[in-house]
């Protein structure tokens, strides 16, 4: 099953395999069924279905009671007969000659539907889409999560110059992270995962020469004065540069570091980088922090400090095919001297605070091989102007 939008392009597709044997019509009357089921989860708002023949549609007149939840249309493309099934009058479904039909715009899809599990029936997933800007909606969301927890990781983040810095990433940071902590002291959320970065710790220019950064190199000031204000139990985590597979269809700003470095860049990421993190050690350590009574303040999250150049040797000798500028590239034009990140200060276990309650982080290696084999199926080594 593929669904493609309104202008062709592809959004997401699914096999199912079924056991037992059946006839061509009730396999395809079944199939669509499941096509129905799956769509409906994912959220889109209007469906049409185009089949070869009239027994599907009768076949899927005897389905009326799950599929006019929504609005569907069924297409008879060998006599272009439509069986509409109409949201606001369900059981007045009928067969006749219609023109073909257009299909709207979807809903904006979410990736958070795309992991296995997500629509299964034993999942309870609903999806907001929401304007971090708006109280309202972030209210909505909120809502109904009482006694329960809220982890925060929408921000914005692109390696781009921004052409409006507050409208762009300022406003929907900060004034964001405030309308989801005012929504969680509003509606009795026990605790807050507030998933921050390490742009937050770094660059620090008064931080002490010869001293390994941790939690303490950055403070937010109007964070700390809410969080007391409100009496709202909020832990933070500053993952450092998210490697690993992509659920979403764009290409995020971490990721894009490597899609960067693969493709021959020669910057040294000076003032973004401290060391990296697959992105599954970023979701456990979520939830260990949520889980854990004890978990306080911050949580600096990556498996280890060290300077950049180090990171590109890594990338160089495990993808030798890519033309990544490096100590250990003997291909490159100009590799990298001296330190990318002067005065960094190298530490295997810099987060000690997340290791002493539990997490064990993936190796680095494994990490950018599930970013590379992800950065190929999606299409992006070789593309030059990557979404943020």
């Amino acid at each position: 099953m593929v669904v493609r939008d309104d202008r062709g392009e592809f959004v997401v597709a699914r096999i199912v395999l079924f056991s037992g044997l059946y006839q061509v019509r009730e396999a395809e009357v079944i199939g669509i069924r499941e096509a129905l089921s799956w769509t409906k989860n994912l959220g889109f708002k209007h469906l049409i279905i185009e089949t070869d023949a009239k027994y599907v549609v009768d076949g899927l007149a005897r389905l009326e009671n799950e599929i006019s939840e929504y609005d569907t249309g069924v297409r008879h493309r060998s006599q272009r007969f439509h069986r509409i099934v109409d949201s606001e009058n369900p059981f007045g479904t009928r067969l006749h000659h219609h023109p073909p039909l257009h299909i709207p715009r979807l809903r904006p899809f979410s990736p958070l539907l795309l992991p296995p599990g997500a629509t299964s029936p034993a999942v309870s997933l609903i999806v907001h889409h929401v304007d971090l800007l708006d109280a309202a909606a972030v209210d909505k969301s909120v809502e109904g999560c009482a006694g329960g927890g809220v982890f925060h990781v929408a921000s914005p983040c692109t390696l781009e110059d921004p052409v409006d810095p507050q409208t762009e990433l300022v406003d929907p940071a900060v004034k964001g992270t405030l309308n989801v902590l005012a929504a969680a002291k509003k509606f009795g959320v026990r605790r807050v995962v507030l998933t921050s970065s390490i742009s937050a710790m770094v660059p620090n220019p008064g931080w002490p020469s010869g001293r390994v950064v941790d939690e303490t190199s950055w403070t937010d000031l109007d964070y700390c004065q809410l969080r007391k204000k409100n009496d709202l139990d909020v832990v933070a985590i500053n993952p450092a540069t998210c490697l690993g597979q992509l659920v979403q269809p764009g290409l995020n700003a971490s990721c894009a570091v490597l899609q960067q470095l693969l493709q021959g860049s020669k910057d040294t990421q000076e003032y973004h980088w401290l060391g990296a993190v697959h992105v599954k050690d970023v979701a456990k350590a979520q939830v260990l922090l949520f889980e854990t009574p004890t978990a306080s303040g911050r949580y600096l999250c990556t498996n280890g400090i060290y300077q950049f150049g180090e990171f590109t040797e890594k990338v160089s000798k495990l993808f030798p095919e890519f033309p990544v500028h490096s100590y250990a590239n003997p291909n490159s034009t100009c590799r990298f001297t001296g330190e990318t990140q002067p005065g960094l200060v190298a530490c295997k276990d810099a987060a000690k605070r997340l290791i002493d309650l539990g997490l064990k982080f993936t190796p680095v290696e494994d990490a950018l091989r599930d970013t590379v084999l992800s950065l190929k199926a999606k299409g992006f080594l070789g593309q030059d102007n990557p979404s943020s």
